[in-house]
């Protein structure tokens, strides 16, 4: 079989072509127990234009019938890209990606159009906020036809998104207007866009110059609408490796499942048989902010001090201390005065009591020789608690 590649091949034509040369080769297939008489060596091709090299190639492949129909389609699609690139006079990479567009896939957007689609994306809320009075629910937002396609591969969440332009948007809850539904969330224009071109994405803020307070409430929100996509419950292990939950503890000074019980009316931790901790989300992701009162809470924690400066958080430490030293003396006073340290740190109280306070009794108890002598303190098994008189 000789192929004879003509001159210019309009694309219907090199169709035509690549069609012909697959029904060759079905034909050559069932000859296949037949003697064939092997196509002739082509040319070498020239190296000075890439479109005549991968014409010849798809040629070669097309005669071969060992060349599987997948290297054929990939040389095909080279033949088309090539031959873009010639009549539009762009580069490859242009090519490539003005074919696969008029493929119908997806081509990759670039960090120029990301820019772009988000600046167009902000002014075009900011109009819509304009026309509505300047206070519009998410949901409309989020429902209108030219705010979805500027979103699309840009922006998954609207509301963080919003948080990073403090000084022109607002996001918060308000209370809805059909009755039984709760609160919504709202978006706010607090100020007008910047005429200038792109000022407005460049304006965005650095994670640290955002207030602490913010910080916490994004990722409250964040953690909200986690669990909502997810029948608003997970285990705080999935939850702590979610990327979007991950990325919003940057900057916050906080452990997850800490956070997470700070606010009891938003989430509830419990514990499985098995002991694996789970979260379930109590309010709509909308209504999280607005319920939790982040920042009253942290507004009450600086100011809640004693007359010497401790914290709310170390008085409750101090507190549990001493209600554990207590127990512990109780316990052993019951057991004649002394108690086995393996007896003690297997009960039940004990264990609870010393969350957060002793995470190895032993030392704890050390630390504290004022109530307690140790006996064998470096092995547990023999280890004794002895009241000191």
């Amino acid at each position: 079989m000789v192929l004879q590649i003509p001159g210019p091949i309009k694309p219907a034509g090199l169709v035509h072509l690549i069609g012909g040369a697959r029904a060759a080769r079905q034909g050559l297939n069932r000859a296949r127990n037949a003697y064939v008489t092997p196509a002739p060596a082509l040319p070498a091709p020239p190296t000075s234009h890439p479109l005549p090299v991968l014409a010849l190639e798809l040629a070669r492949a097309a005669a071969d019938l060992t060349v599987p129909e997948s290297e054929l389609d990939r040389l095909y699609r080279n033949v088309k890209v090539a031959r873009l690139a010639d009549q539009s006079h762009v580069t490859p990479a242009l090519a490539v990606k003005r074919e696969l567009s008029q493929a119908g896939q997806p081509a990759p957007i670039t960090d120029q159009e990301i820019r772009s689609r988000k600046e167009q994306l902000l002014r075009t809320i900011a109009d819509k906020l304009s026309e509505q009075g300047n206070c519009v629910s998410m949901n409309m937002i989020t429902a209108d036809p030219a705010i979805v396609s500027l979103r699309k591969g840009v922006v998954a969440n609207l509301a963080k998104f919003l948080w990073e332009f403090p000084e022109h948007f607002e996001v918060s809850a308000a209370p809805s207007l059909q009755e039984g539904k709760g609160s919504v969330q709202v978006v706010r224009l607090l100020a007008p866009l910047p005429d200038v071109a792109g000022a407005v994405v460049t304006a965005k803020r650095k994670r640290q110059d955002i207030p602490e307070e913010e910080r916490r409430e994004a990722l409250l929100y964040q953690i909200a609408s986690t669990l909502s996509e997810n029948s608003c419950i997970m285990t705080v292990s999935s939850l702590g490796l979610d990327p979007a939950v991950r990325l919003a503890l940057v900057g916050v000074n906080t452990k997850l499942k800490k956070f997470m019980s700070t606010f009891p009316e938003v989430f509830s931790l419990t514990d499985d048989p098995q002991g694996v901790q789970t979260c379930e989300l109590l309010v709509p992701p909308e209504s999280a902010v607005e319920k939790a009162n982040v920042r009253e809470k942290m507004a009450s924690k600086v100011a809640r001090t004693d007359e010497f400066g401790a914290s709310t958080e170390q008085l409750e430490v101090e507190e549990r201390t001493q209600s554990l030293l207590n127990e512990i003396h109780r316990i052993a006073l019951e057991n004649g005065g002394q108690i086995r340290y393996l007896t003690l740190n297997s009960i039940p109280e004990i264990i609870a009591m010393k969350k957060g306070v002793a995470r190895d009794l032993r030392k704890f108890l050390a630390r504290h020789d004022e109530w307690f002598e140790l006996e064998g303190v470096e092995d547990s098994k023999s280890c004794m608690i002895n009241i000191k008189e």
